[in-house]
């Protein structure tokens, strides 16, 4: 199994507009958990536990998201966050991994910072706004994201 773009985007798309930073900051976390639990690396998949860990460092991430702009800086940085759990976690996150490093997302903050206003610009229906949020996230998370699993050598397989 490996993450999927198009999944993504569904679940984007398919966020119901709130009025409470919290809540949307919780679905906006579930969502990209739905995404990322399809995650593996070589073999080996992502646990529920590693999703949960990863969704538990990117829910307070988030916090601010609603302020005007603030979304273009916590929603990669929840991203991020989101990651550092799931590394964090090591086997508990892929079974048998013994190191775990998080995608860098090194380019995930400028190209949301581009994408955003593009979208809004474009005047996109919903589902292309999703569509293109999803290609940025999925373009980054798949990018350098690395587990390494015991052998002789250590078995190194990227997350997908």
């Amino acid at each position: 199994m490996v993450m999927v773009q198009n999944t993504l985007a569904t679940e984007l798309e398919n966020l119901v507009p709130v009025d409470v930073e919290a809540d949307a900051a919780a679905g906006l976390t579930d969502a990209y958990g739905v995404f990322a639990s399809g995650a593996a690396a070589g073999a080996v998949a992502i646990t529920p536990a590693g999703v949960e860990l990863g969704k538990a460092q990117m829910l307070p991430a988030l916090t601010g998201m609603s302020a005007p702009g603030a979304g273009l800086a916590a929603i990669p940085a929840g991203i991020i966050a989101f990651w550092v759990g799931v590394a964090g976690g090591l086997a508990a996150s892929f079974p048998g991994a013994i190191a775990v490093v998080p995608p860098p997302n090194a380019a995930l903050a400028a190209a949301f910072a581009a994408m955003m206003p593009a979208n809004t610009a474009a005047e996109l229906s919903l589902a292309d706004a999703a569509a293109a949020m999803a290609g940025v996230m999925y373009a980054n998370a798949i990018v350098g994201g690395l587990v390494t699993l015991p052998g002789v050598p250590p078995l190194v397989f990227p997350i997908l």
